[in-house]
């Protein structure tokens, strides 16, 4: 939480004071959540309690930094990913795209949810899908148990909110090329 980074950043910076560095600047570094697939806390509401945390254990004259990357970016991006794919298991329906986990979509793994619009002119029903990368790597799994209702292979899904690290994660694993950007 703020609260307690900013209890061990003003414990280091009374440190610092006491063997005579004197220090001006305080970088609050990221952490400002956006919306995937569930509500979060507002900036706003993130803002007045840091502000105040700031206020009450900094000197005044102290300058600060934020680096809101993904509060900034995230929801500008799009992936725009092709159906390649499509796989019934005893496990489930499989959707195969062709962007995954190596492409870019890293995130996914550890817990980020992104929403998906898939194109489909002959279904409205939704079904339940694993989503998959391209690559043959087990770990190339997206998501889980996503409802969209059933596209065919060549077919456009967009991942929505996939602006924030998604470059920046991307690789040319398994020999797939990395995903192109187009700025509007």
């Amino acid at each position: 939480s703020w609260n307690t980074a900013l209890d061990k950043t003003k414990a280091l910076w009374d440190l610092a004071e006491k063997k005579g560095l004197r220090l001006d600047t305080l970088n609050i570094g990221g952490g400002y959540p956006i919306n995937y697939t569930k509500n979060v806390v507002k900036v706003e509401a993130i803002e007045k309690n840091v502000n105040s945390l700031i206020y009450d254990k900094f000197p005044k004259d102290t300058k600060v930094l934020i680096e809101p990357g993904r509060a900034v970016v995230g929801d500008a991006g799009i992936f725009v990913a092709s159906v390649i794919g499509k796989a019934r298991r005893g496990s489930g329906n499989w959707l195969y795209l062709d962007v995954g986990v190596f492409n870019g979509l890293m995130e996914s793994v550890g817990g980020i949810k992104y929403t998906y619009l898939a194109e489909s002119l002959q279904q409205t029903k939704k079904i339940k899908w694993t989503i998959t990368g391209p690559s043959c790597d087990s770990f190339d799994i997206i998501d889980r148990d996503v409802a969209l209702p059933e596209p065919e292979v060549g077919n456009l899904v967009l991942i929505l909110s996939s602006g924030a690290y998604t470059t920046s994660y991307a690789s040319e694993f398994n020999g797939f090329p990395l995903p192109g950007t187009i700025l509007i």
